[in-house]
Formats: structure tokens, C-alpha cells, sequence
């Protein structure tokens, strides 16, 4: 199970289901927009059913219970937040 934050697109995400077919992966971003463009890239790559996409924000994941990911992700989205560490923890 992985944790893509500041996903975007979902191309991180749609990279990771489609090297890895037993994973699921939540994506999870603070744009309505990029996610509903991800969602239409996971609609013609057919992964809609294993890439869930959600709004949210890496340095809030209040609604996320600690353990349950195995691999947690975060690409270019690194950039725009203020206090790595603290979105890192």
C-alpha cells in the first residue's frame, strides 16, 4: 500500500501501480484541479480501480492512521512546502 503526497497528476501514482500490480495507492494532493486531471489519466490508463485520489495536504494527514502504508512518496511537490521535516515526519 502507498502513500503518494503532493501527487498532482497522479503521474507518480500511475507509475507506481503500474510497476508494482499488487499495490493500491492513495494520492493525495490540495488541488481539486490537478486531481480531477488525474483522474481522468487514471480513467485511459484503466487504474482507477487499485489509484484512489483524494484532496488533502502533506502537512495534515490527521485522517490518516500512522502504519498503514508501506511506502509513502513525494515528488516534486517537496518543493512547495514550507517545513520539510515536519512533512516528512
Amino acid at each position: 500500500k502507498v502513500l503518494d503526497l503532493a501527487t498532482g497528476t497522479a503521474d507518480v501514482a500511475i507509475i507506481e501501480a503500474q510497476n508494482q500490480p499488487s499495490s493500491t495507492i492513495l494520492g493525495v494532493d490540495p488541488s481539486a484541479k490537478m486531481l480531477a486531471i488525474g483522474r481522468e489519466k487514471l480513467e485511459a490508463s484503466g487504474l482507477e480501480d487499485r489509484v484512489t485520489l483524494e484532496l488533502g495536504d502533506a502537512m495534515d494527514l490527521s485522517g490518516i492512521e500512522n502504519g498503514t502504508f508501506d511506502k509513502v512518496s513525494i515528488a516534486f511537490g517537496i518543493r512547495n512546502i514550507r517545513d520539510h521535516m515536519q512533512a516528512l515526519k
